[in-house]
């Protein structure tokens, strides 16, 4: 996947439930653009690709699935919960 302009990545986790899609979705945060974007891997390979949260106040930094399968994402002065939609 590339992205022009750059988005500087700042954080990844793959999810292990299907909380929020399928387990093994590979989650992403980026500082730029302050997205969090949700890709689906098949084969070794991205196959899909969306914004779960997009045009964000601010930057992300990380983002990271809790012992309950909740994801979390830290921006610069919080740490958000990602709520289901």
């Amino acid at each position: 996947v590339r992205f022009n302009p750059t988005i500087a990545p700042t954080g990844i986790c793959f999810l292990t439930s299907d909380k929020y899609g399928a387990a093994g979705t590979l989650l992403m945060t980026s500082y730029n653009d302050g997205t969090l974007r949700a890709f689906e891997v098949s084969g070794g390979s991205i196959s899909s690709q969306k914004s779960l949260v997009s045009n964000f106040d601010g930057s992300l930094f990380d983002v990271t699935e809790g012992p309950d399968g909740t994801v979390y994402i830290a921006g610069s002065d919080a740490i958000f919960k990602l709520n289901r939609s």
